[in-house]
C-alpha cells in the first residue's frame, strides 16, 4: 500500500472517528436532522455528504499549502485576530457541550439496554475518557485509526443485517421539527459537526503527503459518512414517528424487531460515544491548558467530574438543545473557510 493510501485512510478514518458519535450511530442525529423530512430527507444527506467533502478538502488543501500546525494558527490566518479568537471560544464551547453529551449518551444507553441508572453510567464513560487523555494527541489518533473502521464495520453490517428483517410499509405520520426545511437541517447538521472537525483537520499536517491525500481522505471519509447515514435514515424511516419518543432510536428497532443483536449494537454505539468523547474532550483540554501537562490533569479531572451530573439532563435533550444552536453559529466558520478556499486559495503565494 503507498504512502499516500495510507495516509488517506488515516485521515479519513479520523473524519469518520470526529463524525461518528453518540447522537449519529443511535440514530438520535439522523431522525431529528433527516428522517423528520420524509423523503427529501435522503437528499439532505446528499447534501451534507457533499459539503462534508467540500468542507474537509478546503481545511485540509489551506493546512496542506501554508504548513498551519494547529487550529489557532489556521483559523487566525483565515478570519483575522479578533474574528479568529471569538470563533475559537465558540469552538472551545462546542468541544465541552459534545464532550457532556458524549457522557449523557453513554447514561442513556446504559439505562435503556441494561438497565442500569444514568448516572452510573455516565460515570463510568467519564473515567474512561479520562484514562485515555493522559496518553496524549498520539493516543487520540491511535484510538481513531483503530476504532473507525470498527465502527464502519459494524454500523455498516448491523444495520444491513436490521433492513433486512424489515417487512413493513414506510409511513409518516406527525412529529416535530427542530428545523424548519430539509435544506437548512443538511447545512446546520454540517456546519455543527464542522465546529468540532475543522479544529481536528487543522492538525493533521504531519499526515499531508502530498494533495491526493487531502482529496482521498475527504472523498472517502465523506462518502463512507453518507452511507451509513442513509442506512440509518431508512431503519428510522420505517418506525417514524415512534423513534422520537427514544434516546436510543437504533436500539428500539432492533427491540421492536425481536433481533438478537441488541449488546453487539450497544457495543458498537459505546464505541461510537468513546471515540468522540476522547477527541473532543482532549482537543478542550489541550487548548485551555496550553499544552502544560499538570493543569491539562487537573482541567481534565474537572471536566469529567462535572460531566456526570450535567449529563442528568437527558441525552435527547441535550442534542435537541445544544446542536442546533452552534449549528447557526458554526455556520460562519464554514462559509468563511469554504469562500475563501473557493476563490482565494489558489491566487495566494505558495
Amino acid at each position: 500500500m503507498s504512502l499516500d493510501l495510507k495516509n488517506s485512510l488515516k485521515v479519513a478514518c479520523i473524519l469518520i472517528g470526529t463524525v461518528i458519535g453518540a447522537g449519529f450511530a443511535s440514530g438520535q442525529e439522523i431522525v431529528q436532522f433527516f428522517t423528520v423530512f420524509q423523503d427529501r430527507g435522503v437528499v439532505g444527506i446528499g447534501l451534507a455528504g457533499f459539503l462534508f467533502c467540500l468542507l474537509t478538502i478546503a481545511v485540509l488543501d489551506y493546512v496542506y499549502k501554508f504548513k498551519y500546525k494547529n487550529y489557532s494558527d489556521f483559523i487566525t490566518s483565515i478570519m483575522g485576530k479578533y474574528a479568529g479568537t471569538i470563533i475559537e471560544i465558540i469552538v472551545m464551547l462546542f468541544l465541552v457541550c459534545s464532550f457532556f453529551i458524549m457522557i449523557a449518551g453513554a447514561g442513556a444507553l446504559f439505562d435503556e439496554c441494561f438497565g442500569v441508572q444514568t448516572f452510573y453510567g455516565s460515570t463510568m464513560m467519564a473515567i474512561a475518557c479520562y484514562i485515555v487523555f493522559l496518553f496524549n494527541f498520539r493516543g487520540i489518533i491511535a484510538i481513531n485509526t483503530f476504532m473507525a473502521p470498527l465502527l464502519v464495520i459494524g454500523i455498516g453490517f448491523l444495520s444491513l443485517y436490521i433492513f433486512s428483517s424489515l417487512n413493513v410499509v414506510t409511513t409518516f405520520s406527525g412529529g416535530s421539527r427542530l428545523i424548519g426545511d430539509w435544506f437548512s437541517s443538511s447545512i446546520l447538521y454540517v456546519s455543527y459537526n464542522g465546529i468540532v472537525l475543522v479544529a481536528i483537520m487543522a492538525s493533521l499536517l504531519p499526515y499531508l503527503s502530498t494533495r491526493k491525500v487531502v482529496y482521498g481522505g475527504a472523498i472517502i471519509g465523506s462518502g463512507v459518512l453518507g452511507l451509513l447515514a442513509l442506512i440509518i435514515y431508512v431503519l428510522t424511516n420505517h418506525f417514524y414517528p415512534l423513534v422520537l419518543e427514544f434516546q436510543i432510536p437504533i436500539i428500539q428497532v432492533i427491540q421492536k424487531l425481536n433481533l438478537p443483536i441488541e449488546n453487539m449494537y450497544s457495543f458498537i454505539l459505546l464505541t461510537a460515544m468513546f471515540t468522540t468523547a476522547v477527541t473532543v474532550g482532549f482537543c478542550f483540554l489541550n487548548k485551555l491548558s496550553s499544552g502544560a501537562t499538570k493543569r491539562f490533569n487537573i482541567f481534565g479531572i474537572i471536566i469529567c467530574l462535572i460531566s456526570i451530573p450535567i449529563s442528568q439532563i437527558g441525552f435527547a435533550n441535550m442534542v435537541k438543545s445544544i446542536y442546533p444552536i452552534f449549528g447557526y453559529v458554526g455556520l460562519f466558520q464554514v462559509l468563511m473557510i469554504t469562500i475563501g478556499w473557493i476563490f482565494r486559495l489558489e491566487n495566494r503565494p505558495s
